[in-house]
């Protein structure tokens, strides 16, 4: 069965040099395209946005403090998550 993006579906894919885990914030739209945004880690010395922290736990992938890293957002074809998903180890997980 083919994926289908969801609004709340977390799904760990490449951003920058490692995987970070993403999550579909929009249902579908009449233009079939989906916004993410990825969640980074939080180190020290380096200034993240504190208006969405996620605490390790949060979700299995979280396993230190984090923040959902808005200035990442990217906006994805939602045919194209799909067959990402359907034709590669991309992971999702459905909350």
């Amino acid at each position: 069965m083919a994926y289908v993006p969801t609004k709340g579906h977390t799904l760990r894919m490449p951003s920058g040099p490692n995987n970070h885990l993403h999550v579909v914030l929009t249902g579908i739209s009449t233009t079939l395209t989906h916004l993410l945004v990825n969640f980074s880690t939080i180190k020290d010395g380096v200034v993240h946005d504190p208006a969405c922290l996620v605490g390790v736990g949060d979700h299995p992938f979280i396993t230190a403090p984090s923040y959902m890293a808005y200035q990442f957002a990217r906006i994805e074809m939602a045919h194209d998550l799909a067959n990402r998903v359907d034709s590669t180890n991309l992971q999702s997980s459905i909350p």
